[in-house]
């Protein structure tokens, strides 16, 4: 089934999951189970043969951890990027950002969710944009809500694209 590793900060779990893929390894950036989350935190899924080797080469690294959860059942970590199908519309939802973008012409209706201070000059450059011409979040913000606004900008795009 797998294993989250767990961090105190969102920045060293991007970065592990960087990494990790980086080596080869299977690693998914996921929001942990309700059950140890403590707020905007993410951590990474790996395989349960490459539980070991992950957090081996993450102390090579020097990226400290808190955990490491292993799920043999039950409820496990939750998909950071989901969507859902709203008429003409489809809404990409990345933790607690929402992108909202037409079917038809793929322009992006709505940006929504997160608190960080950096998502409303960001939304200003997205909203009313082309997906094909809009830039990604991170020219424009450096915040948790901006990396997962440019996770749901990037789903956006290959789902119009498909």
């Amino acid at each position: 089934m797998g294993a989250v590793i767990l961090f105190d900060e969102a920045g060293k779990a991007i970065r592990s999951e960087y990494i990790l893929k980086k080596r080869g390894f299977s690693a998914t950036l996921v929001a942990p189970p309700r059950g140890i989350r403590r707020g905007c935190d993410l951590s990474v899924k790996v395989e349960d043969s490459q539980q070991l080797q992950a957090i081996r080469l993450l102390d090579s690294e020097g990226i400290s951890y808190l955990d490491l959860a292993a799920f043999t059942g039950g409820q496990g970590p939750v998909q950071l990027t989901t969507r859902k199908d709203i008429g003409e519309f489809i809404m990409v939802r990345s933790g607690n950002m929402k992108l909202t973008f037409s079917k038809d012409s793929g322009i992006i209706v709505n940006i929504s969710g997160g608190g960080c201070p950096d998502i409303p000059y960001i939304a200003n450059h997205l909203t009313n944009a082309s997906l094909a011409e809009a830039e990604s979040p991170l020219l424009f913000g450096t915040s948790l809500c901006a990396y997962l606004l440019d996770r749901a900008l990037v789903e956006a795009k290959r789902i119009f694209a498909d």
